[in-house]
């Protein structure tokens, strides 16, 4: 099975799993990352509201090829994708899912 084939059983999966999720300023925020040769954000904590505006975004999403690149994702999540600024809260449980 290639790898572009394996992203959008993969993307499939995120979006039914952002299908249960409550997406709100005051409830569940979601972004995205893709990562290969380069780390890329594709939207903030703060750029949706609904959980339908979400999977529409992630649907837009495409194969990127290239390497995997899992440690250049981390450390865009841990510096900068938790700040205020792009959606984080202070005082909440932050959750990543690698996929």
């Amino acid at each position: 099975m290639c790898r572009a084939h394996r992203f959008d059983d993969i993307m499939r999966f995120v979006i039914d799993v952002v299908g249960m999720l409550e997406v709100g300023t005051d409830k569940t925020r979601v972004a995205a990352i893709i990562f290969s040769d380069a780390t890329v954000v594709k939207f903030h904590l703060n750029r949706y509201n609904t959980t339908k505006e979400v999977q529409d975004a992630i649907l837009l999403i495409e194969f990127p090829g290239g390497k995997t690149n899992i440690s250049g994702s981390l450390r865009v999540l841990v510096d900068t994708m938790y700040l205020p600024r792009n959606g984080g809260r202070p005082n909440s449980q932050k959750v990543s899912v690698r996929a």
